[in-house]
């Protein structure tokens, strides 16, 4: 679980995204936030995120995002001795190692938590209940489905009536 001095970067604004950045903020870390709209951004500096980055717009982050994966927008990324969760089944590049240990990064696979992590996760929201709201992005007659195809939409699970 990060603390008050680590650094949490999400790639994009989508629920597991989203939901990373409000319980990384709710233990103190700081938030940076990756999106290719300046309106997602915006929802993710309300949600606590200290640093913006949009991809479309920031030449030098741009080229390297485009040319890569999401393991290797991680690997560029992180801090020296820094980690790396992956909580998918990532297709890893031949140079991957080499890039891990010139890193010093630590890379651990995920794809439910121990106990004991469900234990603190349930302490955190608990105890932080307004940081760790799901964000409902808009309210939808059960017809509008194809916002969700869209990928124009915050958070993965939309209030629906």
């Amino acid at each position: 679980m990060p603390v008050s001095d680590d650094e949490i970067l999400v790639l994009g604004t989508g629920g597991v995204s989203v939901w990373t950045l409000q319980f990384a903020i709710a233990a103190g870390a700081t938030g940076i936030a990756t999106s290719s709209s300046d309106e997602k951004l915006a929802i993710a500096k309300g949600l606590g995120a200290k640093h913006l980055i949009n991809y479309r717009k920031d030449p030098d982050w741009g080229k390297e995002v485009m040319k890569c994966g999401t393991i290797s927008k991680s690997i560029n990324s992180v801090r020296m001795g820094g980690s790396i969760y992956v909580l998918d089944q990532a297709e890893f590049p031949k140079d991957i190692f080499h890039r891990i240990l010139a890193r010093s990064a630590v890379v651990q696979g995920t794809l439910i938590g121990s106990i004991s992590q469900f234990k603190d996760m349930i302490k955190l929201i608990e105890g932080n209940s307004e940081k760790t709201l799901p964000v409902i992005d808009k309210l939808f007659p059960f017809a509008a489905f194809a916002h969700l195809e869209s990928q124009k939409h915050v958070w993965k699970y939309p209030g629906f009536y």
